[in-house]
C-alpha cells in the first residue's frame, strides 16, 4: 500500500465517512444548523459549535481507539464488548434512530427535487431508495470511496459558498458576528447535537480498520470532528447575514442560495444535497450490514451475499419512508431531541467512563504480557480422532504476529467433516477463526495465508468457499497442489495474522 493510500485509509476515509453520514438530510438544509446553532445568536452559534467539536473529537477518538484495541468494527461487537449483554439498549435507540433518519433523508430527498425541478415528491425519494440499494449492493469498498469523495466535493462546495455570501454580505455578517449575541440554552442544545450525531459512531467503524497506533486514532478523531462541524460553522456564519430572519427558513441554505447564488449554484447545491442524503442512507445502512455480516459469520460462517445486502437496505428505507410524511421541521424537534438522551445513556457515558477505562486496563496488560512472553502457545495441542496428538501447537503468537498450523478441516472429534472441498474447507475456516479467536483476533487482521489441495479440479469450488470469508482486503495467498499426510484430506490452510 502506498504512503498515500495508507494515510487516506487512517485519517481521509474516517472524516468523510462521518461527514457524509452526519450531513446528510436536515443539517445539509441548514435545518439542524438554526435548530441547534443559528437560533441562539451569532456567539451563542459559535459556542456551540465550539461544544460540539470538542464532543465530536472526545467520542470519535475514544470509539476509534476502543475499536483498535478489541479489534470490534461492527456495531454490536462493538457495544457487546464495551457493555455486555446491556448492548442491546443501544440497539434499540439505534433502530428508532435508523428509521428517523431514513425517513428523514427520505422527505428531504423529494422535497429538495420538487422545489429545483418541478419534480413529484415521490420521484426524488424513489431516486434516493435505488441509489442506496446499488451502493450497499456494492459492499464496503464502494461505500467508503463514494462518501470519502462526497465529502471532499461537499467541502469544495461550502467554500465556494461561503466566498460568494461573504463577497455579498461580509459586513453584515462581521457585525452581527461581533455584536455577542447568546440567547439561552444554547450548551443543551449544543450537548443535544452532539449525541444524536454522534450516536451513530459505532455503525461507522468499518471505516477505521486501517488504524493502527493510538496516535492515528484521535489523529482521525480530530479530523473527522472537524470535518462533521464544517458544514455547520459556515452556514452559521453566513446565516448572519439575514438573522434573525433565517431562523424561520424551513429550508435555510436553500433560502440563501436562492438569494445570492446563480441558477447554476443553486443546481450545485442541489446536487451536493442530494448526495449527502443518499450517502447518509448508505453509511448507516452499510454499518448495519456489517453488524448483520459479523453475525451470519458467527453461526453459519458465511456473510450475506451482495443481494442480501440490497434487500436489507431496499427493506429498511421503505419501511421508514412512510415518516417523511411527518415533515422534516417536526422529525427533528421530536424525534432526534428525545432520542439524544437514550443514546446518552446507551452509548455515550458508558463509552467516556467504561470505555477508557477498559482501553487503559487493555494497555497495561498487553505491556505486561509483553514483558512476560514473546512466545505464546494458542490453541492447545492437536489431536487426531485416535486421540494421538500431534507434536505441533495450533497457534503461535510471537510478537504482532499470531501463527497457525496448517488447518485441516477436522471437526471436534478430530474427524473429517466431509468428502467434499466445500465441506473441509467451511471446516478448516471455522477452526482457524476459532484459534484466531482465542489470540484476541478475526480473519479481518490474517496478511498471509498458504494453501495446499489435493485436486486441481477442486480449485474454483475452494475458492468459492475461500472468498465468502475475505470479501474485502484478503490476505497475500499461496496455493499449491499436493498429496496431504491425512488420507482422504483434500485441503490445508496455514495463515498468519497481525496482531499489534
Amino acid at each position: 500500500m502506498s504512503q498515500w493510500r495508507r494515510w487516506a485509509g487512517v485519517y481521509l476515509v474516517p472524516a468523510g465517512v462521518f461527514q457524509s453520514v452526519v450531513v446528510g438530510g436536515a443539517y445539509g438544509t441548514g435545518r439542524e444548523v438554526v435548530e441547534f446553532m443559528s437560533s441562539h445568536g451569532p456567539l451563542g452559534g459559535l459556542l456551540a459549535i465550539l461544544v460540539v467539536t470538542c464532543g465530536f473529537t472526545a467520542v470519535l477518538g475514544v470509539s476509534f481507539e476502543f475499536a483498535r484495541v478489541f479489534r470490534v468494527y461492527d456495531y454490536r461487537s462493538f457495544l457487546r464488548t464495551l457493555l455486555g449483554p446491556a448492548w442491546v439498549g443501544y440497539e434499540i435507540c439505534f433502530i428508532l434512530l435508523l428509521v428517523i433518519v431514513l425517513a428523514v433523508t427520505g422527505a428531504a430527498a423529494g422535497s429538495i427535487l420538487h422545489d429545483t425541478f418541478g419534480t413529484r415528491p415521490f420521484e426524488g425519494t424513489l431516486a434516493m431508495l435505488l441509489a442506496v440499494v446499488i451502493c450497499n449492493f456494492f459492499g464496503r469498498r464502494l461505500v467508503e470511496m463514494t462518501l470519502t469523495a462526497g465529502a471532499l466535493a461537499l467541502s469544495a462546495g461550502l467554500v465556494a459558498y461561503g466566498l460568494t455570501v461573504w463577497r455579498a454580505t461580509g459586513d453584515t455578517i462581521a457585525n452581527g458576528l461581533a455584536g455577542g449575541v447568546v440567547e439561552p440554552a444554547w450548551l443543551t442544545h449544543a450537548a443535544q447535537f452532539t449525541l444524536y450525531n454522534s450516536a451513530l459512531v459505532p455503525v461507522l467503524l468499518y471505516s477505521t480498520r486501517a488504524i493502527e497506533r493510538r496516535g492515528q486514532a484521535f489523529g482521525a478523531a480530530f479530523i473527522a470532528a472537524c470535518a462533521g462541524i464544517l458544514p455547520a460553522l459556515v452556514l452559521h456564519t453566513t446565516f448572519m447575514a439575514n438573522y434573525p430572519e433565517i431562523t424561520r427558513e424551513a429550508v435555510p441554505a436553500y433560502w440563501m442560495i436562492t438569494r445570492y447564488g446563480s441558477q447554476l449554484f443553486l443546481w450545485v447545491y442541489v446536487g451536493l444535497l442530494f448526495m449527502t442524503i443518499v450517502q447518509t442512507g448508505v453509511g448507516v445502512l452499510q454499518g448495519l450490514n456489517e453488524r448483520i455480516d459479523v453475525w451470519r459469520v458467527e453461526r453459519s460462517g458465511r456473510p450475506l451475499p451482495k443481494m442480501g445486502h440490497a434487500l436489507i437496505a431496499g427493506v429498511t428505507t421503505a419501511l421508514s419512508l412512510w415518516l417523511s410524511q411527518v415533515g422534516i421541521v417536526a422529525l427533528i424537534a421530536k424525534g432526534y431531541g428525545t432520542l439524544a438522551w437514550g443514546f446518552l445513556l446507551a452509548f455515550t457515558l458508558p463509552l467516556l467512563t467504561l470505555g477508557t477505562w477498559r482501553i487503559i486496563r487493555a494497555q497495561q496488560a498487553l505491556g505486561l504480557e509483553e514483558r512476560a512472553m514473546a512466545h505464546q502457545i494458542i490453541g492447545g495441542e492437536l489431536k487426531l480422532a485416535d486421540g494421538k496428538a500431534l507434536p505441533l501447537s495450533k497457534g503461535v503468537r510471537a510478537g504482532e504476529f499470531v501463527l497457525l498450523s496448517g488447518q485441516l478441516g477436522l471437526d471436534a472429534s478430530g474427524k473429517l467433516s466431509g468428502e467434499d472441498i466445500e465441506s473441509q474447507t467451511l471446516q478448516a475456516l471455522a477452526n482457524i477463526q476459532d484459534i484466531l479467536k482465542q489470540a484476541g483476533c478475526t480473519l479481518d487482521q490474517v496478511v498471509k495465508a498458504t494453501v495446499w489441495i489435493t485436486r486441481r479440479e477442486d480449485f474454483g469450488r475452494f475458492n468459492a468457499v475461500y472468498a465468502t470469508h475475505f470479501p474485502a482486503a484478503p490476505p497475500v495467498r499461496s496455493t499449491v497442489v499436493a498429496e496431504l499426510v491425512l488420507p482422504g484430506a483434500l485441503v490445508e490452510i496455514e495463515v498468519m495474522a497481525y496482531a499489534p
